[in-house]
């Protein structure tokens, strides 16, 4: 346990040092030289060699931002190399392995963290050549000494499981497409009434489906809106609809998941909500309602966003 825990500090130690101290070298380098590494207006380019303890600074600060990132995927990169010693991969796998996985988990972190000074390409192909090497170099020393030998089945077998797994967590962490749509939103009360639900002020507001589902499920009531409003993630191309049915004093926040791509209804039912159609995909993003202040107020807040307060609308 002990030899492990010096094999991590070391390889994970010294991960983190090589694309956070690196990177705020090459940069300092790069002003030394004559061209400025980063810049929003006018952007990257050369300029007059520049060198200074406050610039210096600067970059530092600026790649501690690298720290803890680079510690935890220097950290998921060592656990798995680990795992491939364990099952005694060849040498030569490990090292490409390692390579690839840290260089370019160093790629990512240095263009994201670069995103805030507007930092030119070259820094963060740079941080990934440091994190290659690290990976195809460095790291297979901390990885312990090799196994008892197995059969070569069992060997190849739990190999070949291995790398296709790490495989798949690289590509659904970074490369697989995200989804995006434009998602339109109406909040509504139905409070009890003996005139039809659907021929109130608001019922014009809803989509033709809707309303005929309210029709048959609360035919009678008076009908209140909220609010309405949109969020839209990526380029929107994805439409998806969701109506979200009060029919009572909210007591504890909701938690409702947003459709995907579809037109979703939920309808209060006592403490639970009733999904329509209830077989409807939705994502893993969702919209929270609660209760406000009074009976005749509420909190609403988009995924991720800090609850706001509204008022029913007046008759």
């Amino acid at each position: 346990m002990n030899r492990l825990l010096r094999d991590y500090v070391i390889a994970v130690g010294s991960y983190v040092g090589l694309v956070a101290l690196g990177l705020a070298l090459t940069l300092t380098i790069s002003s030394a030289v004559g061209y400025l590494p980063y810049s929003d207006r006018p952007g990257p380019g050369w300029t007059e060699p520049s060198f200074s303890l406050g610039q210096v600074r600067f970059y530092m600060q600026w790649s501690a931002l690298l720290l803890v990132p680079s510690a935890i995927y220097g950290t998921v990169v060592f656990a798995y190399l680990r795992v491939l010693r364990v099952f005694d991969a060849p040498l030569a796998i490990m090292r490409v392995v390692g390579a690839l996985s840290a260089g370019f988990a160093a790629l990512v972190l240095a263009a994201g963290v670069g995103w805030y000074i507007a930092m030119t390409a070259f820094p963060a192909l740079v941080a990934a050549g440091l994190g290659a090497g690290w990976g195809a170099v460095l790291l297979p020393l901390c990885l312990g000494p090799r196994p008892r030998q197995r059969p070569s089945w069992v060997r190849w077998t739990a190999n070949s499981v291995v790398l296709l797994a790490g495989t798949g967590g690289l590509y659904w962490t970074f490369l697989a497409p995200d989804y995006f749509q434009s998602l339109k939103l109406s909040v509504v009360r139905v409070t009890p009434s003996e005139e039809r639900l659907v021929s109130g002020r608001w019922a014009h507001e809803l989509e033709p489906h809707e309303a005929a589902l309210l029709d048959s499920v609360l035919p009678y009531g008076h009908l209140q809106r909220v609010l309405t409003g949109s969020s839209t993630s990526g380029d929107g191309l994805n439409r998806a609809r969701m109506l979200i049915v009060v029919t009572a004093p909210l007591t504890t926040e909701a938690r409702l998941r947003e459709p995907r791509g579809v037109a979703l209804v939920y309808i209060q039912r006592g403490d639970r909500w009733e999904m329509f159609p209830p077989n409807a995909s939705t994502i893993n993003e969702f919209v929270r309602v609660g209760p406000g202040s009074t009976p005749n107020k509420l909190t609403f807040a988009w995924h991720r966003s800090r609850p706001d307060t509204f008022t029913w609308a007046p008759d």
